[in-house]
């Protein structure tokens, strides 16, 4: 390599507008050495910690730019949508969550508070993929409103994951302490989403379903589901079999999953095969329990839900 060449400036990445402005008054050098022309200004008034930095003596710039060059530990996809968040442009596309705890991290290392809540805004995108990651994350930079909805969209996940052992890298971020209250708060709720299907009266209330109009299929003889109103007349009438099947399972599934959902295909294609029999039921059957789950049973299950508390602190 010749004198020259080793004399000659090194050709860097170019960062996407706006920041390649002309009228930068400093550059933010990336760990990948992409320089981001930016604004002291903008910078000043969305991290104390870039404002107390300019106080400081500068270092001179380069010769071939003659503007202060600051280092950051950062690479530059993380530095763009870090400046993106303080500058008066859209919020940027952040396509993961590791993406997003990466912005988070700096902004938390370089004081960006008020530019902060944006950026937590953006968590919602992950709740329903990612809900405990989310959780330990607002628990580790106290955001207790976006963790206590990651707790909730957490229900929809078995409680032995929890119990057991899981591989979300993120919960070296929470204490043992918020680690349990979410344990807790999970156990609470799975009590509260199947108490409607542990005392089993309240079913007796209508008598249009097919599983009471049904008189073909084999009945249950449960002493609780026993109707003697008079859309029968005086006569007793038993629920039927497959009915109270379907309540021991829809029962196992929100004990494991709270949040979880019964109008699915499994348990909806053992209700099929169960009155593929029977011709009374094998017409209704699958149109009855969808409205049954989805206008009358999971509202309840959904009011119970509503008076369990997360007792967190973050």
């Amino acid at each position: 390599m010749s004198a020259n060449e080793c004399d000659a400036p090194t050709q860097r990445l170019q960062p996407q507008p706006p920041f390649d402005a002309d009228d930068a008054d400093f550059i933010l050098r990336t760990s990948d050495e992409v320089d981001f022309r930016v604004h002291k200004l903008v910078l000043s008034l969305a991290s104390p910690f870039f404002k107390m930095m300019f106080q400081l003596p500068q270092k001179e710039g380069e010769a071939n730019d003659q503007l202060p060059v600051v280092p950051a530990a950062e690479d530059s996809r993380v530095v763009d949508k870090l400046l993106r968040f303080c500058y008066p442009c859209a919020d940027p596309k952040i396509e993961t969550l590791d993406e997003l705890h990466a912005v988070m991290e700096a902004m938390a290392k370089y004081q960006m508070c008020y530019v902060a809540a944006r950026a937590e805004y953006q968590m919602n995108a992950f709740l329903d993929s990612e809900p405990v990651a989310v959780f330990a994350i607002c628990c580790r930079f106290g955001w207790l409103a976006t963790a206590k909805r990651a707790a909730g969209k957490s229900l929809a996940l078995p409680l032995r994951d929890f119990e057991h052992g899981s591989t979300v890298k993120e919960l070296k971020y929470m204490t043992g302490e918020q680690y349990q209250a979410l344990l807790q708060y999970h156990w609470h709720c799975s009590v509260a989403a199947t108490s409607p299907l542990v005392d089993v009266k309240w079913l007796n209330s209508d008598s249009g379903w097919v599983w009471w109009t049904c008189q073909t299929c084999v009945p249950h003889p449960s002493p609780q589901m026993v109707h003697s109103r008079s859309g029968f007349g005086n006569e007793a009438r038993y629920v039927r079999r497959w009915f109270m099947d379907f309540v021991e399972r829809a029962k196992g599934i929100l004990s494991d999953c709270p949040g979880g959902r019964l109008d699915t295909t499994p348990l909806l294609t053992v209700i099929l095969k169960q009155t593929h029999g029977c011709q009374n039921c094998r017409e209704s059957a699958f149109e009855h329990i969808v409205k049954f789950i989805r206008n009358t049973l999971m509202p309840r299950v959904n009011e119970e839900l509503g008076k369990v508390s997360l007792n967190l602190t973050v």
